[in-house]
């Protein structure tokens, strides 16, 4: 085979080694992400099974996988941190009628930490009439990813504790 003729050959050959490689990229990633995500416990179930067995809150904690959580911000608290950088607590919420006239309240807490974060709830004493860019708003509809710390006691009920990955306002 002539010299100039290798390199088409050559040049074909990594092509579709790279095409190949870059064709299954995308399902690996998928892969990876749907085995890291869970996409069948809202927040409601979140709630129930903190309420439920020991047993039920372990496995939830060994699962080790992000949430992606709906809900309104009910509360929301900025943390004081020794080393300057960001921390705050959102409580996201969500309400279900039982019937007529009772609604069960699902709550958790949201932990985000680092500056990444900055700005997302602001500093006491430091509210202006602009928000801040990333600024979550009392009352505002989110969608949040996170993982799964552990729980807390609040208002007499096991509440899910999570450490926030990401959060988007919904409305």
């Amino acid at each position: 085979m002539k010299k100039s003729a290798r390199f088409p050959v050559f040049f074909a050959a990594a092509l579709s080694l790279w095409l190949a490689w870059a064709g299954g990229l995308p399902a690996l990633e998928e892969s990876v992400f749907l085995a890291g995500v869970n996409f069948e416990t809202p927040l409601n179930r979140l709630c129930d099974l903190a309420e439920g067995s020991p047993e039920d809150r372990q496995a939830l904690l060994e699962e080790d996988k992000i949430y992606l959580l709906l809900g309104a911000v009910t509360d929301r608290f900025y943390l004081e941190t020794e080393n300057g950088e960001f921390r705050g607590e959102l409580i996201l919420t969500q309400g279900e009628w039982l019937g007529q006239e009772e609604v069960k309240i699902y709550r958790a807490a949201i932990l985000f930490e680092g500056p990444r974060f900055e700005g997302l709830i602001p500093p006491p004493g430091r509210r202006s009439r602009t928000a801040a860019a990333r600024n979550i708003p009392l009352n505002a509809g989110v969608l949040a990813a996170a993982k799964l710390t552990g729980f807390r006691e609040e208002q007499g009920r096991l509440i899910p504790v999570l450490k926030g990955i990401e959060i988007r306002l919904i409305s």
